[in-house]
């Protein structure tokens, strides 16, 4: 299982999942962005190939909620795009699929078989942790155990010497800070869905959208996967949602021209999803 510099894979699946989606829509709008300063970077003239290792290493980490995430964050996209943008995507992901099977059949028949006999080994000791957290929510339902004190009351009902983590954003913050601190995650959530459709809408017919269309689709992925791991938001969790905020609100501020702005290219309007 591939975890590189992280120490879990599944870390190293989720800030994958960070990027891998942006650079997707990058891909699918490159001929929008190709007047932006982005388009110059070097990287963005090999875009295909790096969409390539950074899926193959995602898909090397074996990480099924991060593969989730994923799927998830490409569904996301479909609704704003048009069919000709939403197949080159889905033909580009084929073509990926294709390849890192052929890859792995032939260089490491081993590797295929096993995440191909990939089981939820775990799913018992999951479902352990889970039926415990339930338990301890409904002793604790409007408070919650306090923040970093489930992973004792775990250690010690499960007879673990390590501390457990309750598998998944969601879980922790009911079973740690209860009703009133779940409650704020999903405003915090709902918040940054509303900030960034109101923004997509106003970047319509610009060269911004896809910048704006590709945090969506990474911040749903992430947060897909928090279903399944963590019990707090990573560093650069924070970093990604403060730039696309930060980017939206600056959208928001500024006055863009709309679509039957007769300063706005006709041939850009057409492009644009």
């Amino acid at each position: 299982r591939s975890h590189s510099t992280f120490q879990e894979r599944l870390n190293l699946g989720h800030y994958i999942l960070s990027v891998l989606p942006v650079l997707i829509v990058f891909y699918a709008y490159n001929d929008v962005l190709k007047h932006s300063f982005i388009s110059k970077s070097f990287l963005m003239k090999f875009l295909p190939v790096i969409i390539f290792f950074m899926s193959f290493a995602l898909f090397l980490t074996k990480s099924k909620g991060a593969w989730l995430g994923f799927l998830t964050s490409i569904i996301s996209i479909l609704p704003f795009t048009k069919i000709k943008r939403s197949l080159r995507i889905i033909v580009l992901l084929l073509l990926i699929a294709l390849v890192i099977w052929l890859v792995l059949f032939v260089v490491s028949p081993e590797t295929y078989k096993s995440v191909l006999t990939a089981r939820f080994n775990q799913d018992s000791a999951r479902l352990s942790v889970y039926s415990f957290a339930a338990q301890l929510f409904k002793e604790f339902p409007i408070l919650g155990v306090g923040m970093g004190n489930f992973g004792k009351y775990a250690a010690e009902h499960l007879s673990s010497s390590l501390l457990i983590s309750a598998h998944g954003i969601f879980q922790s913050s009911l079973v740690e800070t209860g009703l009133l601190g779940f409650v704020a995650l999903l405003f915090l959530i709902l918040t940054y869905y509303k900030v960034v459709l109101d923004a997509l809408k106003k970047t319509r017919d610009t060269d911004l959208f896809p910048y704006m269309l590709g945090f969506l689709a990474s911040f749903t992925a992430m947060i897909v996967q928090y279903l399944t791991f963590g019990d707090r938001f990573n560093l650069y969790f924070w970093v990604f949602l403060g730039i696309s905020i930060a980017t939206a609100r600056l959208i928001e501020n500024k006055t863009l021209p709309s679509n039957e702005d007769p300063m706005i290219d006709a041939h850009l309007r057409q492009k644009m999803t």
